[in-house]
């Protein structure tokens, strides 16, 4: 199996996603609730304004917040 060198954008994805990840660790299921709510506002904010990509990323957030939730 080859392995792949990451590009640095992809590099600094994995680091914000790892950053993130660890912050919501700490979160109560009330305060992690309140985040994905404030999440899903920010992501139709930015559909509204046709930012469909931060949209698709904000909501790619909120699902593995969700599972990460169920663990």
């Amino acid at each position: 199996m080859a392995l792949t060198a990451l590009s640095p954008a992809e590099r600094a994805e994995e680091l914000k996603v790892a950053e993130q990840t660890a912050q919501y660790q700490h979160m109560t299921p009330v305060e992690l609730g309140k985040t994905i709510t404030e999440m899903e506002n920010q992501m139709i904010r930015h559909a509204e304004l046709l930012e469909f990509e931060e949209a698709a990323d904000m909501r790619d957030q909120i699902k593995q917040l969700r599972e990460q939730a169920l663990m």
